[in-house]
């Protein structure tokens, strides 16, 4: 019975983690045995005591339009309460007797209610999370913090699917055989990982697996954890690849963070997924056990690339297949998923962000790419990323670039006209920098010059090295320039502030001082154009 007990608890949970949103995170659920902890980074109220006496504790969870809380705050205060009903329900589920007798009549009632209550409650969270994240844009903060309460909610859904089981078990049989669950509560993915690299650039780069089981089971961990991929194609066949990582225990936590996680070979530019097993002994009532083989969903999909050049294209085909569970999605659904995957891309933390993509960002990409409509197709995703995936992977892959981006000192997502517009009351010699609509991946320099036939105006110059074979860096090209003086700063923050989003307007020497690599005598030759009298004007 224990064996297939352990095949009926893996397979009744479906898409461990999976859902709208993928940010990298590191678990906040405590190693505390069988205890599904709040999640730490969202703000919630104080609804109930801290103190844990049984009169304390068994409240009800408050109806959901009761409490006059901003809505993330509220899906956090419902969470927070369906842990406490968890653990609630595990000690009183332990404590029924085999077979339940006439006397546990209501106990069981009672526990069936409450199995409902927090099934509600799971439910109202997750459509709430869903309606934010398709309605709303988000900054990194709230889609971090949603997407933990959604992995959360997961597992808790997972836990109580467990309880329930194990309670129908006892009601018709007269008793429950082992039941437990694996899952991945904390990953990464999906992004593409370098081989032989490891995956955690940072500490939300953990991947996190924990074991969950029934209130009445008795488990003993049998060994080592082992985990493997497979191509999502290949999942029908089972054709697996396994992946080392030497003699790692979960131990009596009943949970394991691995940070150094590791792919030997490429995946030839498909996407795999990473499942996990671990040798579980179960012990039945009657001191017998047996030990079976857990295995845990397969987790978000990745591209084990071997090389940079084979980054955009994987990250391309990965933020596709993320934002579009069906072929049109709402636009606030694609700018929020675009976010995560640009933040972790950049490598930033979702967290705080030195530099997200901010409200007028992504309202230029809006305008840009899918001309204001409230949906987005697959079929534009293509265009969109050759325009942006190029971008992207400049700001990725070359430093000097990335510096100059994270602190606002290029401006990036500005047209054409409105760049003329800011730049329109500063004195000569202002300059900012920003992507070309018509050339991807390439910058033009939109300045402040008097002409002495036409007085100050503003003029635009694309660059582009001449000799491909010897690029200088972008703070080098400006620091030749005469024309260019005072450079303008982005507030790099994601709502627009009250006076602008120009931060300050910068000499070019001391905002680009640190980012010299060399004192050039002499301007390079560089093909380009400019927006005067003579020469043709090009959208770019």
């Amino acid at each position: 019975s224990s064996s297939s007990s352990s095949s009926s608890a893996s397979s009744s949970s479906s898409s461990a983690g999976s859902g709208f949103v993928h940010a990298a995170t590191i678990s906040t659920l405590s190693p505390t045995r069988d205890t599904v902890q709040p999640i730490q980074s969202l703000s919630m109220p104080s609804t109930t005591s801290t103190n844990t006496s049984t009169n304390s504790t068994r409240e009800s969870i408050p109806p959901y339009d009761s409490e006059n809380l901003p809505l993330l705050a509220k899906i956090g205060a419902v969470l927070q309460r369906v842990y406490l009903k968890l653990s609630q329900i595990r000690e009183q589920q332990a404590a029924l007797p085999e077979p339940i007798g006439p006397a546990h009549q209501e106990v069981v009632a009672q526990l069936q209610r409450s199995h409902q209550e927090v099934h509600e409650a799971i439910i109202w969270c997750g459509s709430q999370i869903r309606h934010l994240h398709s309605t709303t844009l988000l900054p990194p903060q709230d889609i971090y913090r949603l997407s933990h309460a959604q992995s959360d909610m997961y597992a808790s859904l997972k836990q109580l699917d467990l309880f329930k089981s194990e309670l129908e078990q006892l009601i018709h049989n007269g008793k429950a055989p082992p039941m437990a669950v694996l899952l991945i509560t904390r990953q990464p993915f999906p992004k593409p990982i370098k081989q032989n690299t490891s995956g955690c650039s940072s500490r939300d780069d953990v991947t996190s697996i924990r074991l969950f089981r029934g209130a009445r089971t008795k488990i003993r961990i049998a060994g080592p954890i082992t985990a493997f991929t497979c191509y999502d194609e290949y999942q029908k066949t089972r054709e697996r690849t396994l992946v080392p990582l030497g003699d790692l225990m979960m131990g009596d936590s009943d949970f394991l963070a691995i940070e150094d996680l590791r792919f030997k070979k490429g995946s030839r530019l498909k996407m795999v997924r990473l499942q996990f097993s671990v040798p579980i002994e179960y012990i039945t009532g009657n001191g017998s056990s047996s030990v079976v083989a857990l295995e845990s969903e397969p987790s978000h999909p990745f591209i084990v690339v071997t090389n940079e050049s084979q980054w955009e294209y994987s990250e391309g085909a990965l933020l596709k297949k993320d934002a579009f569970p069906q072929p049109e999605v709402p636009w606030q659904h694609f700018a929020n998923v675009l976010q995560v995957h640009y933040v972790r891309s950049t490598r930033q933390d979702l967290r705080a962000p030195a530099r997200p993509l901010s409200l007028s960002d992504l309202q230029y990409i809006h305008q840009l790419q899918f001309k204001e409509r409230t949906t987005v197709h697959q079929k534009d995703f293509d265009r969109f990323w050759t325009w942006l995936g190029r971008l992207i992977h400049k700001i990725r892959h070359q430093k000097p670039f990335s510096q100059l981006w994270l602190a606002g000192l290029v401006y990036g997502f500005i047209s054409k006209d409105t760049a003329e517009q800011l730049l329109h009351d500063t004195p000569a010699g202002t300059f900012l920098i920003r992507f070309s609509e018509r050339a991807p991946g390439k910058q033009a320099v939109a300045y402040r010059k008097h002409d002495t036939d036409r007085g100050l105006e503003t003029r635009h110059f694309l660059i582009s090295p001449n000799d491909k074979r010897e690029i200088m860096s972008l703070p080098d090209f400006l620091g030749t320039k005469p024309d260019y003086q005072r450079l303008v700063k982005l507030a790099t923050v994601f709502y627009p502030p009250r006076t602008g989003p120009v931060e300050a307007h910068i000499p070019k020497d001391m905002a680009l001082a640190d980012f010299y690599t060399k004192r050039l005598s002499s301007a390079p030759t560089l093909v380009g154009y400019e927006n005067v009298a003579g020469v043709a004007e090009l959208d770019i």
